[in-house]
């Protein structure tokens, strides 16, 4: 995805394969539809059909076929900025850049129950179809901005793998039980099990 960060549409497509899905079977699949609808306005007019029977083999084809076609529209008509602007802080923000979005509020998509939706900041791209929270932490972490990173307390595991590496090179230790903050040197033994486990 840091490859990507410089097109924000090709790393939107890149994150709703590899959502659930392993880089090695994504990223094939990923390159086929760059070359068969190497832009937004290629894939917005693209056959579902065709997008589905391209993305087949990585599963939840219907609904990632569908997602991506949507998706490419939506980023026609709507296309995230590509300079981050900052904008005034919240007391509740834990974003430089973004606002927290609408207070907690029951789930929509199990309606009765209570469950709560986790507070997250705005980007440029909340609302475009498939822009959950795993896309919207690749943006902040690969396109929004050079310290937006930072303040990403990402739940995917590559990441996290990821984070820990960048505050790594930083020279600074990273969890992310933690408040988002680097919480200390990165010490030889933290360095080499690091290593190991990426």
């Amino acid at each position: 995805k840091e490859h990507l960060a410089s097109d924000m549409w090709r790393m939107l497509v890149a994150v709703t394969l590899l959502n659930k899905t392993a880089g090695t079977h994504a990223l094939p699949i990923f390159w086929h539809l760059m070359d068969k609808w190497p832009s937004p306005s290629a894939l917005a007019r693209a056959d579902v059909t065709e997008v589905v029977d391209a993305i087949r083999s990585l599963g939840l084809q219907a609904t990632r076929g569908a997602r991506l076609v949507a998706m490419s529209r939506a980023y026609l008509f709507r296309a995230p900025p590509a300079a981050v602007a900052p904008e005034p802080a919240r007391a509740v923000c834990r974003s430089k850049y973004y606002p927290v979005d609408a207070p907690e509020r029951p789930s929509e998509s199990a309606p009765g129950k209570q469950q709560r939706r986790a507070r997250r900041p705005i980007t440029p791209i909340s609302g475009l179809p498939g822009s959950g929270q795993y896309a919207e932490d690749s943006y902040r972490i690969f396109c929004a901005g050079e310290d937006e990173w930072r303040r990403v307390v990402p739940k995917d595991k590559e990441l996290v793998r990821f984070i820990k590496w960048r505050w790594a090179v930083e020279g600074q230790r990273w969890s992310p039980d933690g408040d988002g903050r680097a919480n200390g040197p990165a010490t030889q033994d933290y360095l080499e099990a690091l290593i190991q486990e990426l």
